[in-house]
């Protein structure tokens, strides 16, 4: 599919230029999407990384309080 110069402004509308400037001011909405797409690639790629470290994290916060409160329910105590 081929994309017009309107269909990238009514992107831009939806998005909001704020948002896509942050890819880059100056350059064109076209660009700007390009940019904003390998970025979203680039989250999702890191994504399984960053639920593993998240679960990792919470379980080890879990069992710290719980061996600080001896082993009783720490949510609780």
């Amino acid at each position: 599919m081929i994309m017009t110069q309107k269909d990238f402004a009514e992107i831009q509308t939806f998005l909001s230029s704020t948002r896509l400037n942050t890819y880059g001011q100056n350059l064109p909405v076209k660009k700007q999407l390009k940019e904003y797409r390998r970025n979203i690639k680039l989250c999702r790629d890191f994504y399984p990384e960053l639920d593993f470290f998240e679960v990792t994290l919470r379980n080890a916060i879990d069992t710290a309080l719980t061996s600080f409160v001896n082993g009783a329910d720490w949510m609780t105590t």
